[in-house]
């Protein structure tokens, strides 16, 4: 033991500290401008703006409040403009009033405020928001919120956390608890050229200062309360986001997204289990965020079964193909007759034709303009991966989660062989993502042994803790 502790290397404990006397951070002179994207919100928006105002009063910065009228039809922009605002008329979508608002806006530091959050605390979210940015102490800024309503902590503990911890661990630790806060500031700079039209733009523009702002941090805040207004489809829209970017940054293997995408109706099914009044939401929040990890885990390792978590009614009807496979009997009908599997088994067995390279799942248009702008490394030219021997096929049927999300169809990977092996490592080279993590992922896959190491040994690996392989 003793050896161990003389051999390893030395890290010294004071790297890069100045000792220093005096503040050495200068306060900036910028403007600031605050923007406030609203559809319909004639009940809260002059209070908003009044608020606004007073924030830019406390930080003795000229005034710029720009309301984002986002496809209005109620008088949201009359009142925003008797209120003192600037007001620009906006296609309807949150992005699309926060492209056009930072379109028209002035200052050097933006900050976006919801145009229907009530606050409760002082000073008010402008100022909370935009001093750390003017201390020089942050580039960007989003709001820790006391959390109150249930559903986003089962959001953040089902889904995002889990997720992003396995993904995007840097993220979690620079954007605080409440990541999908709306309130949120940065330096003009910081904010993206393009966003979805939709309301998953919050978490794109969330990746976006990941990846660009040295000093993202959350910020402390108080009470507060919003309308809830249901949004069934936006999860599986921002599971579809996080995994273009984690796919783009070569943080999750092509081959596993199907299982991520069946760990999400696993979570999504946890979440939905909650009841005001029987359950404690702090304590189901917990156990929510354990066994959600759990089951993207179980998801990522029943890959290696070709199963991918798939639910039981599909488990079952697998486990009776394999049985009528082993004695040599032809396959039910039951499994063709069933509505969620039907005219599968003959979809399964024909192999004779090219497989389309679509990893991510995509809709075809998607795809093919994805790969025309960013195309795939193969070995034959061709823009198709080259067929390879023997195929494992990997079969996530297409179920209709409670939200209408999808998901992917056949996916293959090559297994058994030298050749098999070899093509792999090429692959992985050919990603330009050939590191240990990535060869040592391919061994184990080659041997029969490896779906045994449980799901914990598929998540990132000491060089590159972000990393999903496949």
């Amino acid at each position: 033991m003793a050896a161990e502790l003389t051999d390893r290397p030395r890290i010294d404990a004071a790297l890069g500290l100045e000792l220093v006397t005096a503040r050495t951070l200068a306060r900036s002179n910028a403007t600031v401008t605050v923007l406030i994207p609203a559809h319909n919100e004639s009940e809260t928006i002059a209070d908003v703006v009044k608020e606004s105002r007073r924030g830019l009063e406390l930080l003795g910065v000229d005034e710029d409040i720009v309301v984002s009228a986002s496809g209005c039809t109620d008088d949201t922009a009359a009142i925003a403009r008797t209120a003192g605002a600037r007001v620009i008329e906006s296609p309807k979508g949150k992005g699309a009033a926060i492209i056009a608002g930072l379109a028209g806006a002035r200052g050097d530091i933006v900050c976006l405020i919801d145009g229907d959050v009530r606050y409760f605390g002082d000073p008010p979210l402008v100022p909370l928001l935009v001093e750390p940015i003017l201390a020089g102490i942050a580039d960007a800024c989003v709001t820790d919120l006391y959390w109150r309503p249930v559903y986003p902590q089962l959001w953040l503990m089902g889904f995002f956390a889990p997720l992003a911890g396995a993904l995007y661990p840097d993220l979690l630790a620079r954007s605080g608890s409440t990541p999908w806060s709306g309130q949120r500031a940065a330096r003009r700079e910081l904010w993206p050229q393009t966003l979805p039209d939709g309301f998953t733009s919050d978490l794109e523009i969330l990746l976006h200062w990941n990846e660009n702002a040295v000093r993202l941090r959350p910020v402390l805040a108080d009470d507060w309360v919003n309308p809830q207004r249901p949004k069934p489809d936006l999860m599986a829209e921002e599971l579809s986001l996080v995994t273009r970017w984690a796919l783009r940054d070569g943080r999750l293997a092509p081959t596993l997204v199907p299982a991520v995408r069946s760990w999400f109706e696993a979570a999504h099914a946890m979440m939905a289990r909650y009841r005001p009044g029987e359950h404690d939401p702090q304590e189901f929040e917990r156990q929510l965020l354990r066994d959600s990890r759990a089951a993207l885990h179980q998801a990522l390792a029943g890959r290696r079964s070709g199963r991918l978590g798939a639910p039981p009614v599909h488990r079952a009807l697998d486990e009776q193909d394999e049985q009528q496979d082993r004695l040599g009997e032809p396959r039910g009908e039951q499994r063709r007759a069933h509505p969620q599997r039907r005219g599968q088994g003959e979809q399964e067995e024909d192999r004779s034709q090219p497989q389309p390279w679509n990893p991510a799942g995509r809709d075809p248009v998607e795809q093919a303009a994805a790969d025309q702008e960013h195309p795939r490394p193969t070995n034959d030219g061709q823009g198709q991966p080259p067929r390879r021997g023997p195929h494992r096929v990997i079969d996530h049927r297409p179920v209709a989660g409670r939200d209408g999300h999808h998901a992917p169809g056949h996916q293959q990977v090559p297994v058994g062989g030298e050749g098999a092996r070899a093509d792999l490592l090429g692959e992985a080279a050919g990603r330009g993502r050939g590191r240990p993590a990535d060869l040592l992922e391919i061994q184990q896959e080659q041997q029969h042994g490896a779906g045994e190491r449980g799901g914990e040994g598929l998540i990132g690996s000491p060089e590159d803790p972000g990393q999903l392989s496949g």
